[in-house]
């Protein structure tokens, strides 16, 4: 865990690197330091390799990509939505210490479309939800444009309904993806950036919460991302969280949001997505790698090191 205490930074400046905006007169978001676990003191530590922690009572999801072909993936009843299935195959290349022998690979190729995506409501919602993927970048990947989403939905649906290019109502919806946000069209250059929702933005395209210090991934291999939001504790309240880890490692971490204006606004979707567009690379086909997912109510850490159960 962090030590220290509350560090609270003018918002305008802690959003100097992302360019993006929020409405002046509200108490936050700002930076955060301490107060969340980081490292193997997660919920995955109890478990070997991930080996039975699929049945704790604190996960709401798990996929670890076992399935050996498209169709059982799609027939396993996780997923309600599988986009382009063609862009998929299941390979024998997984992360270190993972207890499965398959990952996933989802390729955008630009001459035919721009990815792919697994998509499932999370019934009947929560108030907080952190999410944990494994995930390697191809050797030839190009820049992303959009990637891994938590999403809290006035309505649920069994496929994702895009919110670009509007501010939601307090009511209606909040996310944050966890991406990597690109520097360059030609080169692989991007850096860590949690793109988010909510109805204090006034960009009307999102707003980036970033790293102090820019982190920037490596391609060919493998990570450990996860991703945290929790709703404010009442419509009125902004004491609403944000925060990231890579490796275990808290990278980001904001409080002062006021997601929501209902309490019955919860997180209750999960978008395993990649979104690549002619804008943001050259490379004609971009492939990552996932695998070891989990979405659960506390937070998972890397994969444990414990005795399996």
């Amino acid at each position: 865990m962090n030590s220290g205490g509350l560090a609270v930074a003018a918002f305008t400046v802690a959003l100097a690197v992302s360019g993006a905006s929020v409405a002046e007169d509200i108490p936050g978001p700002y930076r955060l330091k301490g107060a969340l676990p980081e490292g193997h003191t997660g919920l995955a530590a109890k478990y070997r390799a991930d080996s039975g922690l699929e049945t704790d009572p604190a996960v709401v999801l798990a996929e670890g990509f076992e399935h050996g072909g498209i169709e059982m993936l799609k027939g396993s009843g996780k997923w309600t939505s599988v986009k382009n299935p063609d862009g998929m195959a299941f390979l024998n290349d997984v992360p270190p210490g993972s207890s499965g022998k398959l990952a996933l690979a989802m390729t955008a190729t630009l001459e035919k479309d721009t990815g792919c995506h697994l998509f499932t409501p999370l019934l009947p919602g929560w108030d907080q939800l952190f999410a944990r993927f494994y995930v390697k970048f191809d050797k030839d990947c190009g820049a992303i444009h959009h990637f891994v989403n938590l999403i809290a939905d006035k309505e649920t649906h069994p496929y994702p309904v895009g919110k670009a290019g509007g501010t939601p109502a307090g009511d209606e919806h909040f996310s944050s993806c966890m991406d990597v946000h690109r520097e360059s069209k030609t080169e692989w250059k991007c850096h860590l950036s949690m793109y988010t929702y909510w109805h204090h933005m006034t960009t009307h395209w999102g707003t980036h919460f970033t790293p102090e210090k820019p982190w920037r991934p490596e391609r060919n291999r493998w990570y450990c991302f996860e991703f945290m939001l929790k709703a404010n504790s009442a419509p009125e309240a902004f004491d609403g969280e944000l925060a990231a880890w890579v490796d275990g490692e808290l990278l980001v971490h904001y409080g002062g949001f006021n997601w929501r204006t209902t309490d019955d606004l919860k997180l209750n979707s999960f978008w395993l997505l990649l979104y690549v567009t002619r804008d943001d690379t050259i490379n004609p086909v971009n492939t990552v790698y996932f695998d070891d997912v989990v979405v659960a109510k506390e937070y998972i850490g890397p994969l444990g090191r414990g005795s399996a159960k």
